[in-house]
């Protein structure tokens, strides 16, 4: 028997790799924080870093797919792929 555990969270931005569109990211704002990668459409999720960056304005994926984006109040976290 498998079981679910269902957490509320709000998700505050998503992008994807268009060149590979299993590759995920997203980041959360209410119930947890931080950046979540899954590299299998969603259907798994690891921390992606940084832990607690803060209140996330935009989240976006570099031209050359090397690089994560991650614009807060605070500063630009660039997250390397």
């Amino acid at each position: 028997m498998q079981h679910s555990l269902h957490v509320a969270v709000t998700v505050g931005d998503l992008t994807y790799d268009p060149g590979t569109p299993d590759r995920v990211w997203v980041t959360l704002t209410e119930g947890a924080r931080g950046v979540l990668s899954s590299t299998d459409g969603g259907a798994s999720w690891v921390e992606a870093g940084p832990a607690d960056p803060g209140r996330v304005n935009a989240l976006t994926l570099g031209i050359d797919a090397r690089n994560l984006y991650v614009a807060t109040d605070q500063r630009l976290w660039r997250l390397r792929l």
